[in-house]
């Protein structure tokens, strides 16, 4: 009996403004991240991942108050998804595929019976909730205008206004009747100086709901909307004709003549100092607070002051944007979404209240606090303190609570969240000697560092390091030591990188992973201006006269401090891993690489067309040189994989030529180190050979798998009768296969061996090569908990020398749909 677990997966959010919807009821959190929705709760628990989407989800949203979770999902194909339960019930494409050019679905707004979708050609389709999803109404606001943003507000029954904002400065006003389909244009609101990103309304009353729009203008704007007799609102107008235009009532009028509503500019909000990207309003409509997110990473909380009735800030979050890291300088970092969330379940005596947000590196940040219900300030209850004697002590934490109203709180702590790659993710190593831990490569040009949590209830993997924000794309990493990686990406340099204190000492805190840290730096930092990480002092700002050594101490107090793992901004900023050496020799980017800790040499080679420059270089670690002796040339185009005998006498290397070949170590006459050919064959496979690996010496000395675009995972043996290798076996899939893991240590008594095959799509085939027969068998209806990537799979890895505390093995597993995912195998 074999059992397939989801431990963890690290993946980015998209960064959309809209990609992040919560409901009320369940307190669940939809998040669109690349192809896929994942839902999670208030306690960081991955609930479901929703895979339906054949292109990048670029918004969604939770019906109001849907007691069976009923979610909207959108995508760049012009195609959404209604969920129910967190079960796919509706495909609707809002375009015809065939004739029509596909357009990214923008916006969303999901009321009651009513859902407004708005694509990138500025056409708005209103579907009615029902069996069909019916379209009963589209329209185009005008050819210039694409929508970047939403709101649908339901008035009265079957009656909603609707807002629309986006490349332009005015903001739409449109009043829809469900009844008689009726749209109609009520005005074009201007103030705003740029475009519109970002809106969310707040119900006031039964007559009366607040809007907030925000703008490329860095300014948000408030407005009033609200039901008006219309004797009355025909007198305000006539009273104000001369008034400014910001100042005035727009009347707002249904066809059926009995309800008449007016719209006006109320409040302007000011302070940030770059885009409006995204704001929401508090989820208790009894608690007027604004949350907004900018650009420049600044997080902040807006609310009335009773006193002089303007919107002040109570409260900033987030951080202090680098200088000049703005979008004016073509910085496109900062914050893409935010959401409040309410957990009114925490205890019977408080709520806790969430705010999140996202950015730039896919992570999303999360601050919470406790709110306490009380009447009045005299009714706080008596804070418990280490020692009673202290009254200084509890009138100084007393200070530290925030009294709002029949409320006090705590301040904002910042807690974990999800974290993860938001490119193609692609190499993959465990540790080299234990496999203590994980690292991950991406095309987001970051390496990351993955370990078990051991100071959490539930042991959690979670991100330790960064050891690399580069200026490339990231592809192949591989670990050469305890504390020694190196890597490569689209450039023609390997790089070796080395694990600084300041992580050693993280590593040792939350994760019992000790190493011998002797003669390395305390920490690394990124110049301003290069793509070395430098061992040592930080980057110091030589203008504003800041110490170094200054610096290192405050970085080493925070990290020696540290609570919890590291959150996004101490992963950016300070555990970066310096590097201590360089690789050069190559021509093109580099394509795979390969260590043989025998020999204590890397195997690498490079992207190319040609057979001259298909060659396999070898590096001498021991004193980082190209062994320029070494001619290994067989290959027409690139090496797509390298892999080292577990003996480390033999390499082994396959080619999008379709074609493999078998190294063997030699000495050639002066005594040096050299690789001769000892076997190939021409035409293994009928198309591109992606992967291959060898066995386990013990089940056969020789012998290896490939894996091919053919749709086939293939064994070889070496038949010492013929002198040559023979294909023994063969298993053809409905994909093309693009990865392959052999797990080192046999299974079912020692007598098979179990291999993992990844495929185009995303699946995942676990194998076992039977010892009498064999023979590739796959094992049928296997439940790979909450779900497999759904794209390209590019890189599979058997921890073969760490299992989990129940026994069970490690899978590791990279993919273009930019996921990182961790898998308990357990084998009864």
């Amino acid at each position: 009996m074999v059992s397939v677990e989801l431990d963890h997966i690290a993946i980015g959010t998209n960064k959309q403004t809209n990609i992040q919807s919560c409901n009320k009821n369940s307190n669940h959190i939809a998040i669109g991240c690349n192809r896929s929705v994942l839902i999670y709760d208030t306690d960081n628990k991955l609930l479901h991942i929703l895979n339906g989407h054949k292109a990048i989800v670029t918004c969604l949203q939770y019906q109001d108050n849907s007691k069976n979770n009923q979610l909207i999902t959108c995508s760049e194909d012009g195609s959404f998804i209604i969920w129910e339960d967190y079960k796919l019930f509706k495909t609707i494409q809002i375009n015809n595929m065939e004739k029509d050019t596909m357009h990214s679905i923008n916006s969303v707004s999901y009321r009651n019976n009513c859902l407004l979708i708005g694509d990138s050609n500025g056409v708005f389709r209103i579907f009615e909730n029902g069996q069909d999803w019916n379209i009963i109404k589209e329209f185009k606001v005008n050819e210039r205008l694409h929508p970047l943003c939403s709101e649908m507000i339901n008035v009265e029954k079957d009656k909603y206004i609707i807002f629309i904002g986006g490349t332009s400065v005015d903001l739409f006003v449109y009043t829809f009747e469900l009844e008689t389909k009726e749209l109609h244009l009520q005005a074009q609101l201007k103030g705003h100086e740029d475009w519109i990103k970002c809106m969310d309304y707040i119900k006031i009353s039964d007559e009366r709901w607040l809007l907030a729009t925000g703008s490329q203008d860095r300014y948000i704007r408030i407005w009033n909307l609200e039901f008006k007799d219309p004797e009355a609102l025909e007198n305000e107008i006539k009273k104000n004709k001369m008034v400014l235009l910001n100042n005035k009532k727009f009347p707002i009028e249904f066809q059926d003549g009995k309800d008449q509503m007016a719209i006006n500019f109320d409040s302007l909000i000011m302070g940030h100092d770059d885009w409006i990207q995204c704001i929401k309003f508090h989820p208790n409509n009894q608690k007027l607070q604004l949350l907004s997110a900018t650009a420049n990473t600044e997080l902040m909380i807006w609310e009335v002051d009773k006193k002089s009735d303007i919107w002040v800030c109570n409260n900033r979050l987030g951080e202090i944007s680098a200088k000049g890291s703005t979008t004016a300088t073509g910085s496109s970092g900062g914050f893409w979404s935010c959401f409040w969330i309410i957990n009114e379940k925490y205890s019977n005596e408080s709520n806790k209240e969430f705010i999140y947000t996202s950015g730039k590196t896919g992570s999303w940040r999360c601050w919470s606090r406790v709110v306490n219900k009380v009447i009045t300030k005299e009714e706080t209850p008596e804070l418990q303190v280490q020692s009673l004697e202290e009254e200084e002590a509890e009138e100084e934490q007393k200070l530290e609570l925030i009294f709002e109203d029949n409320y006090y709180a705590q301040d904002w702590e910042q807690e974990l969240f999800i974290l993860g790659p938001t490119l193609e993710c692609n190499g993959l190593s465990w540790e080299a000697t234990k496999g203590e831990y994980l690292l991950s490569t991406s095309l987001d040009q970051t390496t990351r560092l993955y370990a078990k949590n051991l100071t959490s209830g539930d042991k959690e993997w979670r991100e330790f390091a960064r050891p690399q924000i580069h200026g490339y794309d990231l592809t192949n990493i591989e670990s050469i030591s305890p504390t020694e990686f190196v890597s490569a990406g689209e450039e023609k340099i390997i790089r070796i990188f080395k694990e600084p204190k300041n992580v050693a000492n993280i590593l040792k805190k939350f994760s019992n992973i000790e190493f011998n840290t002797k003669d390395v730096s305390q920490i690394a930092s990124m110049p301003t201006l290069g793509l070395s990480n430098k061992a040592g002092e930080v980057d110091s700002n030589q203008e504003e006269g800041i110490n170094a050594s200054t610096d290192n101490d405050m970085i080493n107090n925070i990290l020696d401090n540290l609570a919890k793992p590291p959150l996004e901004d101490q992963l950016q900023r300070f555990t970066l891993y310096p590097e201590t050496e360089k690789l050069y020799g190559h021509g093109f980017e580099i394509s795979c690489f390969d260590y043989n800790k025998s020999l204590n040499v890397l195997a690498s080679c490079n992207k190319s067309n040609t057979k001259k420059n298909s060659q396999i270089k070898i590096f001498n670690l021991d004193d980082y040189t190209l062994i320029d002796n070494i001619i290994m040339e067989f290959h027409n185009l690139t090496i797509t994989s390298l892999k080292f005998s577990p003996c480390g006498e033999y390499l082994l290397s396959c080619s999008r030529d379709r074609t493999w070949c078998v190294w063997k170590k030699s000495v050639n006459d002066e005594g040096k180190l050299n690789f001769e050919i000892f076997k190939s064959n021409m035409k293994p496979h009928s198309k591109i050979i992606w992967d291959c690996e060898w066995l386990p010496k013990q089940f056969d000395e020789n012998g290896f798998v490939t894996v091919s675009r053919d749709k086939t995972v293939k064994y070889w043996s070496f038949n010492k009768t013929k002198d040559d290798y023979e294909l023994v076996s063969s298993l053809r899939f409905k994909e093309p296969v693009t990865a392959v893991s052999v797990y080192n240590t046999l299974i079912n008594d020692g007598n098979d061996i179990l291999l993992c095959a990844g495929l185009n799509d995303g699946d995942l085939r676990l194998l076992t090569l039977s010892g009498q027969e064999k023979k590739i068998v796959e094992y049928t209806n296997l439940q790979f908990g909450l779900g497999k990537p759904c794209d390209r799979i590019n890189k599979l890895r058997f921890n073969q020398m760490k299992k989990s505390e129940d026994g069970s093995i490690y899978l590791a597993t990279s993919s273009k749909d930019t996921s990182l995912r961790i898998y308990k195998i357990s084998l009864l």
